[in-house]
C-alpha cells in the first residue's frame, strides 16, 4: 500500500492496524503496523486541547490518540498476554527515536521490569522522551526532580517539567503544578494561579485536583468563597474515591443533620 504524505499524519494509525490484521492490500505485517503505530504516536500534537473541526490538525490529533490505544494494545498482548520481555520489546523502538517506547524504558529501569531497577538510567530514558515531548514522561521528570529519584531535588526544574506536560494537557501535571503555585515550590506562591490549574486538571477529572479545588471554594484561596460550588466539587472528587473529599462530605453531611 503506497502511503502519502497525508496518510502519515492523518492515518497512520488505522493503516497499521490494516497490516496487523491483514485487511484490504495490506498482508499481515506486526513489524509494519508496530511501526505505523508508532509514526503516529510520535507525530507533534498541534494544539491538541483545541482541536478544530475544520483544520488538519484535528486528523493529526485524533491520529496520535487512536496510535497510542492500538500500540497501549499491542503492548498488553504481547508483553501480558505472550509474557514477553517488556524491556526487550521496547528498547529498539526506543533506539529508533520513539518518544513513547523512551517512556516506556524509563518506567522499566524505575520498577525493574525486564530489567534491574536502575533510577538515575530511569531519570535519563524520561529526560529523553520529555525532549521529545512526551508529556506523560514531562510529568514524570518533574516527579523526579520534585523527589530526587535518579537525581539531585530540584524543584525549579520540576516546576519547569510540569509546566510543559501540563501545556499539553497532562491532567496529574495540571493538579502538581497548582501545588506548586499554592505552596510556591520552585515558583513565586501565586493562589490564583494554582486555582486555574486545579480547576484544568479538575475538568479532565483528577480527584485530587477535584478535592483541592473544593477546599478552594470553600475557603476562598484564589477564588471568591462559594459553599454550593465547594459541595459540587467535594462531591465529585468523593465519587472519584478521593478519601479526603468523602471525609469532608460526611462532616459537611453530619453537621447539616445536627443544624
Amino acid at each position: 500500500m503506497k502511503i502519502h504524505e497525508n496518510n502519515v499524519s492523518w492515518f497512520s494509525s488505522l493503516i497499521g492496524f490494516f497490516y496487523q490484521h491483514g485487511i484490504g492490500e495490506c498482508e499481515i505485517n506486526k513489524n509494519r503496523s508496530l511501526e505505523l503505530y508508532l509514526l503516529a504516536v510520535n507525530i507533534k500534537e498541534e494544539n491538541i486541547n483545541q482541536l478544530n473541526e475544520t483544520d488538519n490538525n484535528h486528523f493529526k490529533n485524533l491520529n496520535k490518540m487512536i496510535g497510542k490505544y492500538l500500540l497501549a494494545f499491542s503492548y498488553y498482548n504481547e508483553i501480558i498476554m505472550k509474557k514477553r520481555n517488556s524491556f526487550n520489546w521496547a528498547i529498539k523502538f526506543a533506539n529508533k527515536g520513539s518518544t513513547f517506547s523512551q517512556y516506556q524504558i524509563g518506567s522499566c529501569y524505575y520498577y525493574g521490569r525486564g530489567t534491574n531497577k536502575d533510577k538515575k538510567e530511569a531519570f535519563k530514558w524520561y529526560l529523553k522522551s520529555s525532549e521529545g515531548g512526551n508529556s506523560d514522561a514531562q510529568y514524570t521528570l518533574g516527579k523526579c526532580y520534585h523527589h530526587g529519584e535518579g537525581i539531585d531535588k530540584n524543584k525549579k526544574k520540576a516546576f519547569k517539567w510540569y509546566l510543559k506536560s501540563a501545556k499539553g494537557g497532562n491532567f496529574n501535571a495540571q493538579y502538581n503544578l497548582g501545588n506548586c503555585y499554592r505552596y510556591g515550590e520552585g515558583i513565586d506562591k501565586d493562589e490564583i494561579k494554582a486555582f486555574e490549574w486545579y480547576l484544568k486538571s479538575s475538568e479532565g477529572g483528577n480527584s485530587n485536583a477535584q478535592y483541592n479545588l473544593g477546599e478552594s471554594y470553600y475557603h476562598g484561596i484564589g477564588t471568591v468563597k462559594d459553599k454550593v460550588k465547594a459541595f459540587e466539587w467535594y462531591l465529585k472528587s468523593s465519587e472519584g474515591g478521593n478519601f479526603n473529599a468523602q471525609h469532608v462530605l460526611g462532616n459537611l453531611f453530619s453537621w447539616c443533620r445536627n443544624c
